[in-house]
């Protein structure tokens, strides 16, 4: 994500594709994943750049789903 945000990437094309990850593939191992993409996405569109970095994912548990 840094080097996407390095390279002139638009901060809210990268946390639409968290929303869109969160709620396509992650969701079924950690069902607040949602919650928290929304939440950084909401933070970002009050705060901005440079305040409103995006902050580092933790990596979802694996889904008992497969």
């Amino acid at each position: 994500m840094v080097r996407m945000l390095e390279n002139g990437e638009d901060p809210l094309f990268i946390l639409r594709r968290m929303v869109i990850f969160a709620a396509e593939d992650i969701g079924n191992a950690d069902p607040r994943a949602i919650e928290l993409a929304v939440a950084a996405t909401d933070a970002f569109r009050f705060v901005g750049l440079p305040e409103g970095a995006i902050p580092w994912p933790r990596p979802a548990p694996t889904s008992p789903a497969r």
